[in-house]
């Protein structure tokens, strides 16, 4: 057992990072940064950035291994891995992912004696490298789920028997087995680790998502960008987030193309495998109510979210959607603006439970035109949108959630 003292140093192992834009380097920036403020080391083994357009991020080239430091990560040293790059799902990303697990375990090489060891999942290939800083460190590792992998890949794809699963599974299963901890980001995973997965309670421990209230206030002005737009007379609906499988966005490009005579746009902002795909469906209906920007930083995606009205989110309807508690909603509710979710689970609930903003099933799409047209009759909910704001105060800032999360893992260790 690692004995812990009042400044610790944690490795931390993800193939996500930034410059990479998404809920993991999001989250795990944050989480560092937090780390930091409290006195503790890190140190990040991570790819060469190229999600999710699957290019290579500008300034960098491919190499083996390089070290490089962030100015919002000041002292931590980055060590960046040689990766595939590839976008999109099939072979091509399947190789990306494993490129990154085997270069990962040279980087273990690299990296100081850590006190942890946090392991960010998924893919949950990156265990590899995981076991690797295990055994060469006689350190316990935290295993991070942010995704029930192989769940998630094996529905998708229709998968239930053969010796994929069969391998996946106990490739899983190894995970929980080696960690000392399991984190779950959301408490439907948390449900599934201890009930499905048969893991000691006093094992799990819970790390959600949360949301930079000094990055997502009120306070931010987006008149000048909404001009910039041409969405002054317009009721705007934003997505900020992965344009993924798991989103079913076809069904909000569909629900555009039926109030092309209302005064409302949708704004999608950010990337993903199936944006392509949105983009020709958009482009085929001669769309002028729709407008795709790419990913952008949260300083960025604020000034955005600040020039809409409302938040928009949509699930595919899959069991998976019980165990997700959608990242893009929290930035949405920091920033006072109403929602309109389209989907279930535990996202759905909590906001029911806050009432910060209106739930229907999702993949139905006149359910969506039907609210639509309500809100632009009505006007949006501010009342919602404030009640959002006073939640994410109280219960999602980062250094609420990385304080308590640390608490924990030392009165359990």
């Amino acid at each position: 057992m690692v004995k812990l003292v009042d400044s610790m140093r944690f490795l931390v192992i993800t193939q996500y990072f930034p410059p990479e834009i998404g809920a993991a380097p999001t989250r795990l920036t944050a989480m560092i940064q937090v780390l930091l403020q409290q006195g503790h080391e890190v140190e990040v083994i991570t790819a060469y950035p190229n999600y999710p357009t699957g290019e290579l991020a500008d300034g960098y080239k491919l190499q083996w291994h390089s070290k490089e430091q962030l100015p919002a990560l000041p002292g931590v040293q980055i060590h960046r891995m040689w990766v595939h790059p590839s976008s999109g799902k099939g072979l091509g990303r399947i190789i990306n992912y494993l490129s990154f697990a085997f270069s990962a375990c040279f980087g273990v090489l690299k990296a100081k004696k850590p006190d942890w060891v946090f392991v960010n999942s998924g893919p949950m290939f990156v265990i590899f490298a995981g076991l690797v800083a295990k055994l060469r460190f006689s350190r316990p590792y935290i295993f991070n789920v942010a995704d029930l992998w192989p769940e998630s890949i094996l529905k998708i794809r229709n998968m239930n028997s053969g010796f994929v699963p069969w391998m996946l599974y106990r490739l899983e299963a190894l995970c929980y087995r080696k960690a000392r901890f399991v984190t779950a980001v959301t408490k439907g995973i948390e449900e599934t680790l201890i009930k499905d997965k048969q893991l000691d309670p006093k094992k799990v421990l819970f790390l959600p998502n949360g949301v930079d209230l000094s990055q997502f206030h009120l306070q931010l002005d987006g008149s000048e960008l909404r001009r910039q737009l041409g969405l002054e007379d317009k009721l705007v609906f934003i997505y900020p987030g992965t344009h993924g499988y798991l989103h079913a966005l076809e069904y909000v490009v569909e629900a555009a193309k039926d109030l092309q005579d209302r005064p409302v746009h949708f704004l999608f902002v950010g990337g993903g495998s199936e944006k392509p795909k949105l983009q020709s469906l958009a482009e085929g209906y001669q769309l002028k109510n729709v407008s795709f920007v790419d990913p952008q930083p949260p300083k960025q995606l604020a000034k955005y979210i600040a020039a809409s009205d409302v938040g928009l989110i949509h699930q595919k309807n899959t069991p998976l959607a019980n165990e997700t508690r959608p990242a893009k909603a929290f930035p949405l509710m920091a920033m006072a603006k109403p929602l309109l979710f389209a989907g279930f689970g535990e996202g759905a609930d909590m906001i029911k439970s806050v009432e910060a903003g209106e739930v229907i099933p999702p993949e139905e799409k006149s359910l969506l035109v039907d609210s639509i047209h309500r809100i632009l009759q009505a006007g949006p909910d501010k009342e919602a949108g404030l009640r959002g704001r006073k939640f994410v105060e109280e219960n999602l800032s980062w250094q609420k959630i990385v304080s308590d999360w640390l608490s924990e893992l030392t009165s359990r260790s």
